[in-house]
C-alpha cells in the first residue's frame, strides 16, 4: 500500500489521503474494505477518522498532527499499543 498526503494552502489542518493498493506484491487479494486512521494531536489525545479504501479527506484540527497509525479496519481483530507519547504498534491477531 502506497499513500499520499495533500495539503490545501487554503486549509492546512485538512489533508487529503490516498491510496495506491499494489496487486503486484500480492496477486489476487482483496482490498480492504475501509482504513482507519488514528490521527494524534501534541497532547497525544487520538480522533479516530474512518476512509473508504480509496482515500478521503483528514482533519487535524488547529494544532495540527503530531502523529498518525493507519490500518485496514476489516480485520478481526487489530490491538493498538504504545499509545502515549511514543512508539505505536498496530497487531493483527488471527482468531
Amino acid at each position: 500500500m502506497y499513500f499520499r498526503l495533500g495539503h490545501s494552502r487554503f486549509e492546512p489542518e485538512v489533508a487529503d489521503i490516498s491510496f495506491e493498493w499494489s496487486v503486484d506484491d500480492h496477486p489476487g487479494a482483496p482490498s480492504p474494505e475501509g482504513i482507519t486512521v488514528l490521527v494524534y494531536d501534541e497532547s497525544g489525545r487520538p480522533t479516530e477518522v474512518f476512509l473508504s479504501p480509496s482515500g478521503g479527506s483528514v482533519n487535524f484540527g488547529e494544532g495540527g498532527v503530531h502523529s498518525m497509525l493507519l490500518y485496514n479496519n476489516d480485520t478481526e481483530s487489530v490491538i493498538i499499543s504504545g499509545e502515549s507519547h511514543g512508539p505505536l504498534t498496530a497487531d493483527h491477531l488471527n482468531c
